[in-house]
Formats: C-alpha cells, sequence, structure tokens
C-alpha cells in the first residue's frame, strides 16, 4: 500500500493527467471503505500514469511504474486483476519500444541508401506493431473487467475510482493512437524504400584478405573492387574491423589497405562498405560485403586449488597451473576477492604462493576470482571459486584459587592459545563480584593477572566469575569463561564470630544469676495482702525472684502434671517450647492452657522485665486447670 501511495504521488507531480493528491479519507467515511476504494483508484492510476509515459515515448518510465506496482501490496480482492493486467501492460510496453527502435534504424539507414539493412527493420518494425495491437485488444478486455469491480464499493467512493477508470481510457485510447502513427510510419517507410530500389542502381563491392589466416596482433592487407554498372573511382569504401578504416577507390574502382587484426580471441568478421554521398545518394544504393577472417591465437587454461576455508588476515594457499602453448613466458596473474583486487603476481606455468586476505573480512561464503589477462598472442583466462572465511576458535587455561579470601587480592594466571599456537598480546579480562581486572598475554600467549576482589555483604559461598578474551587480532572468536569460585568474606565472618561470642557471654551470664524460687502456691498466698482477693487485685511488686519464682513453679508443677500423664520427661537440653512440641499431641484438652502457661514461663525466664502479679496469679490459675484436668479423666 506504501509503495502504491508513492507511485500516485509521482504520477500526480509528473503529468497533468492527474487531479491534485484528496484526504485519504473524509471525516465522515467508514475507514475501511475508504482504503479499498484508495487501493482500486490507486492501481488503476497507476496503469494511467505507466501508458501516459509510453504516449510521451518514456518507455524506461513506464517500465519502472509497473515494477514498482509488482512489488506494492494490492489488496487480494484485485491481485487477479493485477495479475492479469500487468502481464499485458509490460509486453505492449516492449513491443512498442522496439517497433519504434526499429523504425529510427531504418531512417537511420535509409538516409545511406542501406535499404537492403532497412527492409530487415521495417519487417521486425511492423510484426512488434501487429502484436502490440493485438495486446491492445486484451487490455481493453480487462480494463472492462475493472469496471465491474466498481459495483462492489460503497457509494462515497464510487466517484474517486470512477475518475481513475475514466483516465485509464483516456490514456489506453491514446496508446492506440501512438500504435496507429507507427503504423502508418512504417508503411510510410515501407513505401519509399520500394520507390527508392526502383530509382536507384545496385552497387557490388568485391574484398579479398591476405593472408586469410593470421594471428591476432598481425597485420592483413586488404583490396577489392566497387561498382555499378562500371567500376566506381574516387569512391570512399570503409573497412571496418574493431576500427574503421577508409580507403578511396582508383580509376579501376579498386582499393587496398593495410588491417591490425585486433586482439579479439576468435575469429573475426571484416564489414565492407560503402554508403552512398553527395550526388551519389540519388543514383547508387549502398553495399556491404562481409568477409571472415580466420584468426590464430593461444588458448590459455588455468586451473586453481584453494582451500575451501580460511580466515581473515591469515596466509591462504594458492596452487595452481597457467597454460597457454608457451610456457616459457611469464603471464600475470590477478586475485580479486570480491570483485576487489588483492595482489597481482607474474607466474609461469605451474604457481605455488600465498595471499592474505584483508583483516576485516567478515565470516561467510565469499568469491575468489583468478584472471589472467590476455596477453598478445595468449588469450586470457578467469577462474571463480568459492571460498568460506571462519575465524579461529580461542582456548584460555585459567588457573585459579580454589578460595577467595574476600577483600584481599588473589592471583590468576594462564594460557590464551588458538589450535595449539600462542596468541599474544591480547587482553584478558575477569570481572568479579562487580569488579574488574585485566592483563595481556605475552609472545607465549601466557599471563598473570592480580584480581581485585570487592567487598560484599556474603559470609561465604560460591561466586561466578566470567572471564573474556575480546581479540583485536581479527581473525579470533572472542571467548567468554564462566567459572565458580568458593568466598569467604573475612570481615563478615569476623563481625559474625563477635556477636556470637557476645550472645554466648550474655547467655552465661544470665544462667550464673540466683534464682529464688517460690515451691508452692501457699508460699504465693502469703505474700498476698489478705484483704485483696487474688483475683482481682494485682500482686504488689516484688523482687524478681519472688514473681518469676512463682511463674516458674506454677509452670514447673503443671509440667510435671503433664509428663506422669504422657510419659514424657522433659530432657535436660530440652527448651521448654520443644517439650510443649513434644507433649502436645496427647495432651487435646490441655494443650491451650499449657500452651499460655509455657508462654508466661519463657517470659519469666528470659525477659529482662519483672513479670507482674497478674501474670503470677494467671500462671497459678493455669497450674490448677491443669492438674484437674489430669486427675478427672484421660486427655
Amino acid at each position: 500500500m506504501r509503495k502504491i501511495a508513492l507511485v500516485v504521488a509521482f504520477l500526480f507531480l509528473a503529468t497533468p493527467l492527474f487531479v491534485s493528491a484528496k484526504p485519504a479519507r473524509s471525516p465522515h467515511e467508514d475507514p475501511s471503505t475508504a482504503v479499498t476504494s484508495i487501493d482500486l483508484a490507486a492501481l488503476l492510476t497507476s496503469y494511467t500514469g505507466s501508458f501516459s509515459a509510453v504516449s510521451s515515448g518514456q518507455y524506461q518510465n513506464a517500465r519502472k511504474l509497473l515494477d514498482e506496482l509488482q512489488a506494492a501490496r494490492i489488496p487480494s480482492e484485485y491481485r487477479n486483476l493485477a495479475n492479469r493486467f500487468s502481464p499485458l501492460a509490460s509486453q505492449l510496453i516492449d513491443k512498442m519500444d522496439d517497433a519504434s527502435e526499429q523504425l529510427d534504424q531504418t531512417t537511420t539507414l535509409m538516409a545511406t541508401n542501406q535499404f537492403a539493412a532497412a527492409r530487415a527493420h521495417l519487417d521486425s518494425a511492423a510484426s512488434d506493431i501487429r502484436e502490440a495491437q493485438s495486446l491492445l485488444g486484451d487490455i481493453d478486455i480487462a480494463t472492462s473487467a475493472m469496471k465491474s469491480a466498481l459495483g462492489t464499493l460503497a457509494a462515497p467512493v464510487v466517484r474517486q475510482v470512477e475518475s481513475a477508470y475514466g483516465r485509464l481510457l483516456e490514456s489506453s485510447a491514446r496508446l492506440g493512437s501512438l500504435l496507429s502513427d507507427l503504423d502508418s510510419r512504417q508503411q510510410f517507410l515501407s513505401d519509399r524504400q520500394t520507390a527508392k530500389l526502383a530509382q536507384l542502381t545496385p552497387t557490388t563491392l568485391t574484398v579479398n584478405v591476405a593472408p586469410s589466416e593470421v594471428f591476432v596482433g598481425d597485420r592483413v592487407t586488404v583490396s577489392g573492387t566497387l561498382s555499378g554498372t562500371g567500376p566506381l573511382p574516387g569512391r570512399e569504401v570503409i573497412l571496418r574491423l574493431g576500427e574503421d578504416t577508409k580507403t578511396t577507390t582508383l580509376p579501376d574502382g579498386s582499393f587496398t589497405a593495410m588491417i591490425d587484426i585486433p586482439y579479439i580471441y576468435s575469429s573475426q568478421v571484416l564489414q565492407a562498405l560503402y554508403l552512398p554521398a553527395g550526388a551519389d545518394s540519388d543514383i547508387y544504393l549502398a553495399a556491404r560485403l562481409p568477409v571472415v577472417i580466420k584468426t590464430d591465437f593461444y588458448p590459455t587454461t588455468l586451473d586453481v586449488y584453494v582451500p575451501a576455508r580460511t580466515h581473515p588476515g591469515l596466509p591462504t594457499p594458492i596452487v595452481g597451473k597457467l597454460s597457454s602453448g608457451d610456457e616459457s613466458i611469464d603471464r600475470t596473474l590477478e586475485i580479486y576477492l570480491d570483485d576487489a583486487l588483492l595482489t597481482a603476481r607474474q607466474v609461469k606455468n605451474a604457481f605455488n604462493f600465498v595471499i592474505i586476505p584483508p583483516p576485516d573480512t567478515p565470516p561467510g561464503k565469499h568469491k575468489l576470482s583468478f584472471t589472467a589477462p590476455a596477453d598478445k598472442r595468449h588469450a586470457g583466462a578467469v577462474k571463480e571459486l568459492a571460498i568460506d572465511f571462519s575465524l579461529l576458535p580461542i582456548t584460555a587455561d585459567i588457573i585459579l584459587p580454589p578460595i577467595i579470601i574476600l577483600p584481599w587480592q588473589a592471583e590468576a594466571s594462564g594460557r590464551v592459545t588458538s589450535a595449539g599456537s600462542p596468541v599474544p598480546e591480547e587482553t584478558v579480562q575477569f570481572q568479579f563480584g562487580g569488579a574488574v581486572s585485566s592483563a595481556a598475554t605475552d609472545a607465549n600467549g601466557n599471563f598473570t593477572v592480580k584480581l581485585n576482589t570487592p567487598f560484599g555483604l556474603t559470609l561465604l559461598g560460591s561466586q561466578e566469575m566470567t572471564v573474556t578474551v575480546t581479540p583485536t587480532q581479527p581473525q579470533y572468536e572472542p571467548l567468554v569463561i564462566k567459572r565458580k569460585i568458593f568466598t569467604v568474606n573475612s570481615i563478615n565472618l569476623f563481625l559474625m564470630l563477635l556477636i556470637a561470642a557476645s550472645l554466648s557471654f550474655f547467655v552465661y551470664r544470665r544462667s550464673r544469676t540466683p534464682v529464688m524460687v517460690a515451691t508452692s502456691s501457699r508460699q504465693l498466698q502469703t505474700l498476698i495482702p489478705e484483704s485483696q482477693p487474688p483475683s482481682k487485685t494485682p500482686f504488689p511488686e516484688y523482687g524478681f525472684a519472688g514473681l518469676s519464682g512463682v511463674i516458674l513453679s506454677a509452670y514447673f508443677s503443671a509440667a510435671g502434671e503433664i509428663a506422669g500423664l504422657t510419659g514424657i520427661a522433659s530432657g535436660p537440653a530440652m527448651t521448654l517450647r520443644e517439650f510443649l512440641k513434644t507433649v502436645t499431641p496427647k495432651i487435646t484438652r490441655l494443650e491451650k492452657p499449657f500452651s499460655e502457661l509455657s508462654v508466661l514461663a519463657e517470659i519469666a525466664l528470659y525477659s529482662l522485665q519483672q513479670p507482674d502479679a497478674e501474670a503470677a496469679y494467671r500462671a497459678e490459675e493455669l497450674a490448677g486447670v491443669i492438674k484437674k484436668e489430669v486427675h478427672r479423666a484421660p486427655p
């Protein structure tokens, strides 16, 4: 669609036959209908432009418009129409172009009384005109078929398409007029030729070449006669072989000339011409006589072998043989890569040398051409071969430390090679944890590098290291290697050990603090004033040993009951929470009070704040509930 739009834009600017451009669709049009109308209108307008170019004698422009139309995206509903119309239009353009050219050549030949040669062009033009008239009839039928497509369009767009269709009919009619003009011109020239032939006197040329067989580059003697009703002295005879050689006839009508045989390595044809000029134009017909000259030369054969694959910038062997009869002479051999001259060598018979392709030759298939230019009697030869360019793979043997202690530097070393040979002066880059280190290979491909090891939050574990070799020498492929390295972050490890030691010391100090534990609820009650009921009045705040001891006493009392019930005893290394988790499956009804009591006991053990009296009372209450339930029924 975009191509069609460009074609239409060109036609509007190039010829007065078209109306000015309009919007792609008016604001109230249905968009889908508008697109369809433009497609068909553009199709018709493109053919109109092509026909108009033919009417103006611009055959190349006409072909170009058709080519662009064929490459455009034509809607499927009009593709069959275009597939039928375009070939007809293309053939019509070719026939009319050829007919016009044939008539032009006829006019030129008849101007010098070459009526025999003109007759062939006239006959060819007549044939082209007849075929063009037949094609134009087919195009008129196809144009009528286009008219039927208007019935499928919506009313708002019919006017635009009908306008384009009307212009197409007009351009087709002009083609018919042009064909009539060509036909009339052909008939006029034919009638003129017939009349001239009746009026003019024929002329005759005889030609002799000595020697009749000769090497290219040698000289021959051309002699002959020119006569009409008798000898024609003082007339110019043209001897055409490569360049024109002109000679003048003697009083007896004879002529002689020396001609050098061009370096054309095949049999050659000498054309002898007499073209009447001046007063002779009204008296004599032109004369033409071709003479074949057998030319000798040394044919050249060229055999070349090259490897199927090579690499940019590296020596590539060339082996072959150049034969041309005389093996003692040096011949020039030109080598081209994709039509660009690489080098030229002097060779004699068999040859063996190396070439170095450009380092920037891209990988892939290329054409390598060998040309032995013609050298006097020795013909030339050409040989073309396909060659594949690829990059050389490289390998890197890298030695890395098994463990890297962060953030101190570590050392890596290795060797970079390709096909067993060292790769010198290339950079090996290491990327590790965001830090980059690099080193250059020496003449043997070896390298050593101090690795930068940045500080991170990781304590220890494997980290990825990326090793990259990006060659500056174009024949090598880039290389990327990924390795896992075990790292230990010494700073983070020290900090973690320091924290662990501090926690251990704190736990140790807590475990050494004496705890005074109340052993019964009666002891707790003696601490509570009798005027204040336990359930309603908070216990007075006593020291750590007192209230914490009450809570722990209640817990141990309840835990003992549960241990007796379940048969599960708390080990010395078992925490309160682990004991709770262990007995829970066997104390379904007691799970909730014992869980709450365990939480209160943990707070009493580990909290830095003293529990209050309410917590102590609650612990006693929970212990009582548990004891009651244990003695009443199984869980």
